[in-house]
């Protein structure tokens, strides 16, 4: 049984075990006004988490407001149970709920990002049609990259009530 839900700071010693951990990444999220942090218990497990946040740095999105998915992380062992689903779903109830009517996502153009390419297809996100970003910045085509998180393809999802 899957169940997300809003964390809080008794979810941090869970949170502080996932990539991106640094400098109290977790413990600041829970602190901002510009971010919702989820978490996914798979049982009575915490198997995932993610950020949504408010005031994306990608300059489409905080240009028209539109929420941006960040950090969606599931531990090895829980993956292909539905848990990534299930906290894209609740950013997207939640972002509803703010009479959002767009959802934002980024997803890394390596390898190892394929099966949250091919999640992010199938639960209705599509490109936003401006090409590949790297630190949520334009790139610059006259320049190479080192495929890194960092260079993504920016995704996005229309919303609608009900």
């Amino acid at each position: 049984m899957i169940n997300t839900r809003i964390a809080t700071h008794n979810d941090l010693a869970f949170l502080n075990t996932l990539p991106k951990t640094q400098n109290d990444y977790y413990s600041r999220c829970l602190e901002s006004l510009t971010r919702d942090v989820f978490i996914a218990l798979y049982g009575e497990q915490c198997a995932g988490a993610c950020t949504l946040n408010w005031e994306s740095r990608y300059s489409r999105f905080h240009k028209s407001g539109v929420p941006e998915i960040e950090d969606l992380f599931v531990l090895e062992e829980y993956r292909h149970k539905g848990i990534a689903r299930a906290l894209l779903e609740l950013c997207e109830k939640t972002a509803i709920q703010k009479q959002c009517t767009e959802i934002g996502i980024a997803v890394a153009l390596g390898e190892q990002s394929g099966p949250a390419q091919r999640l992010y297809v199938v639960s209705g996100y599509v490109p936003d049609g401006l090409g590949v970003s790297f630190d949520r910045n334009s790139i610059d085509l006259a320049r190479a990259y080192l495929i890194t998180d960092s260079l993504c393809l920016m995704l996005s999802k229309k919303l609608e009530k009900g």
